[in-house]
């Protein structure tokens, strides 16, 4: 049996009458029970949580080299095929696709 310690804590009324509900149709043998449960899907939503924002950090980084990086050369070696951000100000402004704006 895994180390235990006792932990007392208080829940709303609300919270309690939903986990006497569990344990009196029989889902659960007891609070200590719907509560590891509860506790370890918590933990396991937070380590996926928390997988998923390494992955999209990795992805962003990944893209800021390659995209980016590559995008930033060329505008390097081919300075006249850039535009000033005036320029792309003007043109959005300009743009019939834009929504209007009051």
């Amino acid at each position: 049996m895994p180390d235990e310690q006792d932990l007392t804590v208080s829940l709303p009324t609300a919270a309690l009458d939903r986990i006497q509900e569990a344990i009196d149709a029989g889902f659960y043998k007891s609070a200590d029970d719907l509560i590891g449960d509860a506790l370890s899907l918590l933990f396991l939503e937070h380590d996926k949580d928390v997988l998923l924002m390494q992955s999209l950090e990795q992805d962003k980084e990944e893209w800021l080299r390659t995209v980016v990086v590559k995008a930033y050369d060329e505008a390097l070696r081919n300075p006249q095929d850039s535009i000033t951000s005036d320029q792309m100000r003007q043109k959005i402004r300009s743009s019939s696709l834009r929504p209007d704006r009051d």
